[in-house]
């Protein structure tokens, strides 16, 4: 008696071919507009194979490393070909390569020195046609180019600005003068006796 679908709490006759249920066509095919189509139910399950997850990239990433195959999915799923595609924390570089093989934009984000270089070592690797992954599935044939920067913190922005504490004519702070990435102009004084804080920007 099954407990899904149309026949769901009735006594039904089940036929069996090598241990496998035969079921007949109109119970798995829909038609429309004239065409077939297989029902199928939607599933939140990717199969993935990571036997070769090891060597993909060329690099080294023992926690935490996806299957370019998995990636693949997920951008083919929610992107189009020249989308972009933003990992902020591009690890072992696994998103930025599969973006770069199937045609999207791509920007990576990285704390870690460490990662930074092996994504680095892997990109470059991916430009000059590197052959794991999804490689072969989407004809990769190398190419293109990528920049990197390294981006300063806040903190890392203040701790490099120099005070210095300016007179006026006679002799009382007039100012504060920072040396330092940032502009802020006009700005009221915090004490009374200064007439103006002002950041100076250093280029």
């Amino acid at each position: 008696m099954p407990i899904h679908g149309k026949d769901a709490g009735r006594l039904t006759k089940v036929y069996f071919l090598n241990r496998r249920i035969l079921a007949s066509l109109s119970n798995i095919l829909v038609v429309k507009g004239g065409n077939a189509y297989r029902r199928s139910s939607l599933t939140n399950l990717w199969r993935v194979s990571n036997a070769a997850l090891h060597l993909e990239g060329g690099v080294r990433f023992t926690s935490g490393k996806k299957p370019e195959e998995l990636i693949q999915k997920i951008i083919e799923a929610f992107s189009k070909e020249k989308d972009l595609v933003i990992d902020f924390f591009i690890g072992s570089g696994t998103t930025s390569a599969v973006a770069q093989k199937v045609a999207r934009h791509w920007i990576g984000v990285e704390g870690s020195e460490k990662l930074f270089e092996m994504a680095k070592f892997r990109l470059k690797r991916v430009l000059m046609e590197e052959e794991s992954g999804v490689s072969k599935g989407v004809k990769w044939q190398g190419g293109g180019f990528f920049k990197y920067h390294y981006l300063e913190q806040y903190e890392d922005t203040l701790n490099n600005l120099t005070i210095m504490r300016e007179q006026d004519d006679n002799g009382a702070p007039d100012r504060f003068l920072a040396n330092g990435p940032c502009f802020v102009e006009g700005t009221e004084a915090i004490e009374p006796e200064f007439k103006r804080l002002m950041f100076a920007e250093v280029t």
